[in-house]
């Protein structure tokens, strides 16, 4: 298995009989979530008198209620397509990009790709789908923003477009990872 951090401001706390661990996560690059299992290893556990150790593996599944979630959605803001100008017309200079911003925070971090799940439709050509190009791409940039770069051959631009995400497909769930995403999420492009 995988190791996941705890966090740089973690803390440990044991009940008055030493029975119960209490594990509260804290501060910056906490990487462990809800479902994650987590596991003591051999002989790190000692006695309340500080004498033996735990003589196998001890493990538990991350689970119960973290608070009442919030289920996945938009921000309701018109994506905009920057940087946007006549100097830079469908990548010709630099990357494209615009980001689907959520109203709260959701199960994604900083790189995990949602390419897959991401659809631009051509409203004035019928809705056909329009691919996002060579290099295009959906990365998520923190648990609110997931930025879909348009790759150097694409004919996304401002105007009659719609951006799908199959919220479903990918997985989205709200931070606690209790409330799944309802179907695809979608709004319409600006520049």
């Amino acid at each position: 298995g995988g190791t996941g951090s705890l966090g740089d401001a973690a803390s440990i706390t044991w009940n008055v009989a030493g029975t119960e661990m209490t594990i509260t996560l804290g501060g910056s690059g906490i990487d462990v979530k809800y479902g994650d299992t987590l596991t003591i290893a051999t002989g790190s556990l000692r006695n309340i008198g500080g004498e033996g150790v735990n003589g196998t593996t001890v493990s538990a599944v991350i689970k119960g209620s973290f608070g009442q979630g919030v289920a996945p959605a938009l921000d309701g803001t018109t994506p905009v397509i920057t940087p946007y100008n006549a100097t830079n017309y469908r990548g010709e200079s630099e990357k494209q990009y615009f980001d689907l911003k959520f109203a709260d925070a959701t199960n994604k971090v900083q790189n995990d790709d949602s390419t897959a799940n991401v659809k631009v439709k051509d409203g004035s050509n019928g809705n056909a789908v329009v691919g996002l190009g060579t290099d295009g791409s959906a990365v998520w940039q923190d648990s609110q923003t997931l930025r879909v770069t348009i790759g150097d051959d694409s004919i996304i631009h401002k105007g009659n477009f719609t951006v799908e995400y199959d919220a479903v497909a990918d997985g989205l769930k709200d931070v606690t990872r209790e409330i799944d995403a309802t179907g695809t999420l979608s709004t319409s492009l600006s520049g």
